[in-house]
């Protein structure tokens, strides 16, 4: 979600702060030059606004997120009442927590790891030919990734840096870069990893603290959400790359919060069935959606980051349980794309990508209507999605990247898809 939740980075260095109070209090400004966020150079050139799909190759070293294009879609006006103005003051505040918490100033930044890639070019369907719609969607790529390091897989959770790079999380707690071919912006080149880190600085090392699943990155900072001990933490890979430490979300950032949240919306969350998506909708609303079904769909909390989380919200009730998620901003609030996956006996998996509008109001956030963009079964050359990530084109429309968890099985694959919404 490049830079299109309604609260763009400033330079921090420059003294400017936080241009979040700006856009939700209703004053739409331009995306103004940031840092280079990713693994980069400790000292990073300012690069130009350029367009979402004609990025910059990433450099020999390691992708990075670069600047937000300079044409988006106009961010949603923010009621501006004392309510308002308090949520605001409270997110800012936490949004300068978090960066103190993940990338203290004794702490220098540090380069992640570039790994070998491969990526294999595969079809649509699983028996091949030139098929390349599917409902709303059309195809524009799609690979089989590979790599000879053995902490590749896994990849549960994409989102788009503003040079339309993608970082990742695993459910083994790594962080992913993967960078792109500069001629078409959708051919991976380049893999970068670095461990995810605790508060501490020190490694996560075992799975009930490291299962990541969603990721949602704005302003240099990649929000991700964890299963098992669930909640959400958030990392300053802007300043601090590799070394940035997982610093809590507020009320999001303790398993204790995020239990009574569940236990409040009458839902039984498993260990394995936490926030599994995870966005950001404009005015610092994080989206967090859980794989728990609750039989009328999709339990959502969608609230300021400063708040606590309120998972009563539903989404897609015809839809599978929900994997991914992100967002992409309009006038009226928000678009939300999700991905969804199911699981039969025998028919292996299957995999639907559903479109939300969300409107932002007073009273907060109504979601709906919702249409199905794509429902792919076995015959198509799908695996175990759970990834998924929306980019804004120079013509308007939306792009959409979606990754599947191998589960580190021989049987499974990460597979990358791209498509075009033309539907």
């Amino acid at each position: 979600m490049p830079g299109l939740i309604g609260w763009v980075g400033a330079q921090r260095a420059q003294g400017a702060g936080l241009a979040l109070v700006l856009f939700a209090a209703g004053c739409a400004t331009a995306p103004v030059e940031s840092p280079i966020a990713g693994p980069a150079p400790a000292v990073a050139p300012a690069v130009a606004p350029a367009p979402v799909i004609a990025t910059p190759a990433p450099t020999p070293e390691a992708p990075s997120s670069g600047e937000a294009a300079a044409s988006r879609p106009s961010p949603a006006e923010a009621p501006a009442d004392a309510s308002s103005t308090r949520v605001v003051d409270a997110a800012a505040a936490l949004i300068e927590d978090l960066r103190r918490t993940s990338c203290p100033k004794d702490v220098a930044f540090e380069q992640a790891t570039r790994k070998d890639l491969a990526a294999r070019p595969i079809s649509l369907m699983r028996l091949g030919g030139g098929r390349r719609t599917v409902g709303a969607l059309t195809l524009v790529a799609a690979y089989h990734l590979t790599s000879t390091d053995d902490r590749f897989g896994g990849v549960s959770g994409i989102d788009l840096l503003p040079t339309g790079n993608l970082a990742g999380v695993t459910d083994q707690g790594d962080l992913v870069w993967i960078g792109f071919s500069e001629a078409d912006g959708v051919t991976p080149e380049s893999l970068h990893m670095a461990r995810m880190r605790d508060t501490s600085g020190a490694y996560l090392e075992d799975k009930l603290t490291s299962d990541a699943e969603g990721v949602a990155f704005e302003d240099g900072l990649l929000f991700v959400s964890l299963e098992r001990e669930h909640r959400v933490i958030a990392y300053d890979i802007e300043a601090c790359g590799a070394a940035a430490r997982g610093a809590p979300v507020g009320r999001y950032g303790a398993r204790a919060d995020m239990t009574t949240a569940f236990t409040a919306a009458g839902l039984k969350v498993g260990e394995n069935s936490g926030g599994e998506a995870l966005a950001l909708l404009p005015g610092a609303t994080l989206l967090v959606g859980l794989e728990e079904a609750s039989g009328d769909g999709a339990p959502l909390s969608v609230e300021s980051i400063s708040a606590e989380p309120s998972f009563v919200r539903r989404l897609a009730p015809a839809a599978p349980p929900i994997v991914g998620a992100d967002a992409v901003a309009v006038e009226a609030g928000a678009v939300i794309y999700t991905l969804h996956r199911g699981f039969g006996q025998g028919v292996g998996n299957s995999i639907a990508i559903e479109e939300t509008q969300a409107r932002r109001t007073p009273a907060g956030w109504t979601l709906g209507p919702t249409r199905e963009l794509a429902d792919m079964n076995v015959l198509f050359n799908i695996d175990n999605f759970e990834g998924i990530a929306a980019q804004v084109r120079d013509d308007g429309g939306v792009r959409l990247f979606i990754i599947s968890d191998d589960n580190f099985s021989s049987s499974q694959r990460t597979l990358l898809m791209v498509f075009d919404v033309t539907g």
